[in-house]
């Protein structure tokens, strides 16, 4: 898919791998123009800075707090504004997604499932954790994990 005039590509999170990263940027200077990307990652996610290190990256200081403030309030109006469906969704995908990366992270599945929570109830703001089916726990690999909320 082409997408034309594509100045900035923003990547929220550690890519899968390092040509997913490479393609994601792919998209912007096109037919010789200009482009660039950012990529956005949380502090257990800088291992990934090791498969692009050959890469000609610039390392960005964080914001300052007054703006990261200002951003995050924001983000908090935002998110009162989706439905529990959407949330639902994003826990699972969230460890889904770093349930496929636990080695690299250090993490055990006790870990995973503790910061799947505390990303959803801190980060996200809600007040419970959202409901997992049986069959989803399991074929993550997580019966048995304490911290989950299995629906019955």
């Amino acid at each position: 898919v082409d997408y034309p005039d594509v100045t900035r590509v923003i990547q929220v999170g550690q890519p899968s791998d390092r040509a997913q990263y490479i393609h994601r940027l792919g998209r912007t200077a096109r037919a010789g123009k200009n482009g660039s990307g950012v990529l956005l990652l949380q502090d257990f996610e800088l291992f990934f800075m090791r498969d692009v290190k050959d890469l000609p990256l610039k390392e960005r200081m964080p914001v300052n707090q007054q703006l990261g403030e200002q951003i995050q309030g924001g983000i908090n109006m935002a998110l009162t504004r989706l439905p529990d469906s959407t949330f639902n969704g994003a826990y699972q995908a969230w460890m889904g997604f770093y349930n496929s990366s636990l080695r690299k992270l250090g993490w055990s599945k006790d870990q995973l499932v503790s910061e799947a929570n505390h990303w959803i109830l801190t980060i996200c703001g809600r007040q419970e954790l959202p409901e997992l089916e049986a069959k989803t726990v399991g074929k993550m690999g997580l019966k048995g994990v304490p911290g989950l909320n299995i629906s019955r």
